[in-house]
């Protein structure tokens, strides 16, 4: 004959979780969520524990403790439809978040996620879970006032339809989400570069004249670094109330010179009074960079290479010596800055602390990567809306994937 003392951890745990739902049905949510965490106590990996933990919680009127069980949940079942369909739910429930009106960025997120969650496409590298999208979801929670101040403040609808999908894409991956992409016409401008502008090839990068596609310059690059600026655009918003971009007689402050190509391309359009300040510090991206310029004579007087790192303090110790756009812009007694450019993989907003005095006194068009982090989409324009400036902010993508988002900002 079996005793209670036979009885194992899980079967306890069983009992009380059958218990709990029964109690549950009938609206005993504190007595069942009592046993639940006794249930808990001993079996902490059961999903359905974590589930029935939430149902209680939520017949309680406590969502947001709701919503972090089933994140719980999902931790033990990562690609759990039904817990994140759950916890979407429960998120909508919160009080911070219901007081939102409809058409703001967190409650339209929440209403995409949910719609994508059973769709299915073939993935490119991109893949994610459903726990990770619920991890985004609450990181976007805890970043809310900036997420909505830049969704508010966002000059155009193609903007604000490009953040949604694009954190829509950070949540969900490529498997559940596809962006509104014109991938046939990247793909023919990598054919024709290949067969008309390709001169040399060598592992990942290729000598490119660029003459024929009426660009006067020849370059060391990558096929993603030409397509992202020569025909994607990446750094010149050109769109139908928003011209974003390096343009005539511009001294240009290019933040993140990699192998130089942009930094022509920027030197091209500034034309012959223009200049431009790249800071770049890899000694490898330095190689190419510098034989980058000897390939373009009637462009490399425009161009000045600074080998450090742009952060918010000028530094001379660490990995790279540092130094703030302030500080270089005082000690160079640059008389304006037209136009500044940061691609510098995560620390753009560090380097846009230390150029507030720049910004300030000078109001330069900015064209800023967004997609290193997951709050950067909408933590930077926030920033640069924070200064008070009368900055307009714009955002644009330019890749199929979660990468090469572009905030675009203009004081014009």
């Amino acid at each position: 004959m079996t005793t209670a003392n036979t009885f194992t951890d899980a079967q306890r745990a069983a009992a009380l979780l059958q218990s709990a739902a029964l109690l549950l049905e009938v609206g005993e949510s504190g007595i069942a969520l009592a046993g639940l965490e006794r249930a808990e106590s001993l079996e902490s990996q059961v999903p359905q524990i974590k589930r029935a933990r939430a149902i209680a919680l939520a017949q309680m009127n406590r969502p947001l403790e709701a919503a972090r069980t089933l994140m719980e949940e999902l931790a033990l079942a990562p690609d759990d439809g039904d817990a994140f369909r759950t916890f979407l739910g429960m998120m909508d429930r919160v009080p911070q978040i219901r007081a939102l009106p409809a058409g703001t960025f967190f409650r339209q997120l929440l209403t995409r996620l949910d719609r994508a969650v059973e769709r299915r496409y073939q993935g490119r590298g991109y893949g994610t879970t459903l726990q990770r999208a619920a991890k985004y979801a609450a990181l976007v929670l805890g970043h809310a006032p900036a997420f909505e101040a830049t969704f508010a403040s966002l000059g155009d609808d193609a903007s604000r339809d490009c953040m949604l999908e694009v954190a829509s894409l950070v949540a969900l991956g490529d498997e559940r989400v596809r962006l509104p992409f014109d991938e046939e016409g990247l793909e023919e401008f990598r054919t024709r570069s290949k067969e008309s502008l390709l001169l040399e090839e060598g592992g990942d990068l290729g000598l490119y004249d660029l003459r024929p596609a009426g660009i006067p310059l020849r370059v060391i690059t990558t096929e993603r670094s030409l397509a992202s600026w020569a025909y994607l655009g990446q750094y010149a918003l050109d769109r139908e109330g928003a011209h974003v971009g390096p343009e005539r007689g511009d001294v240009v402050i290019d933040g993140g010179g990699a192998l130089g190509d942009s930094a022509l391309w920027f030197a091209h359009r500034a034309g012959g009074s223009g200049r431009v300040v790249s800071f770049e510090f890899e000694p490898a991206h330095l190689t190419v960079f510098r034989e980058n310029l000897s390939l373009n004579p009637s462009l490399a007087g425009r161009v000045e290479i600074v080998p450090e790192a742009l952060r918010a303090r000028s530094e001379s110790g660490g990995s790279a010596p540092a130094r703030s756009i302030d500080d270089f812009v005082e000690a160079s007694g640059l008389e304006r800055v037209d136009f500044v450019k940061l691609d510098i993989d995560g620390a753009e907003k560090d380097a846009l602390a230390g150029a507030e005095r720049t910004l300030r006194r000078f109001r330069p068009r900015l064209a800023i990567a967004v997609h290193f982090r997951p709050e950067d989409i909408g933590v930077t324009p926030a920033h640069v809306l924070g200064l008070g400036l009368g900055y307009r902010v714009f955002l644009g993508q330019y890749a199929p994937g979660a990468w090469e988002t572009t905030l675009f900002a203009t004081a014009d």
